[in-house]
């Protein structure tokens, strides 16, 4: 099964089954009109949301710390390696291009029209290290959509991601 497919069957289950976990947990959509790209899921406390981007079946973290908490590059790491968001382990820091895919130039402050229930305009890690200097990492700055590197020892704001097969 071409891998195409198996990301359709995979976003097609997870819309239909409305996110039921095997723990008994259960997601609720609450948003899906906003943009017919994107579908917000939402935990029973309402205050962890996830969002399904249709376009590049990825899952991305909603929560608080996703605007009060900064990071380290190595932290990161640790952080979305041991979430645990609507059941689902093995969160990760999103690359360039994936975070970039949030981006939305038509719009600024934020610059992105994924419909995140908490939204940051600072700057976000990625996992992407530069070539001329890997104590240098890849960041987007969500106030306008610039990007940049930025040292490993800066903290700055983290957005996990999960891949959705």
């Amino acid at each position: 099964m071409s891998k195409l497919l198996k990301q359709l069957l995979l976003i097609i289950i997870l819309i239909l089954s409305n996110f039921t976990f095997a723990k008994g947990e259960s997601l609720k959509k609450i948003n899906s009109s906003f943009d017919k790209r994107f579908v917000v899921y939402s935990t029973k406390d309402a205050q962890s949301n996830m969002i399904l981007d249709k376009q590049s079946g990825l899952l991305w973290q909603d929560q608080r710390t996703v605007i009060n908490r900064l990071f380290y590059v190595n932290t990161a790491s640790n952080y979305c390696s041991n979430m645990n968001l609507g059941s689902l382990n093995h969160w990760r820091v999103p690359t360039y291009h994936e975070l970039m895919s949030l981006i939305d130039y038509q719009k600024s402050e934020p610059a992105t029209s994924a419909p995140f229930v908490h939204q940051s305009i600072g700057d976000f890690w990625t996992s992407t290290p530069s070539v001329k200097d890997p104590k240098y990492y890849w960041y987007i700055d969500f106030l306008y959509g610039y990007t940049s590197i930025s040292p490993m020892g800066k903290p700055l704001l983290l957005r996990c991601v999960h891949n959705a097969i």
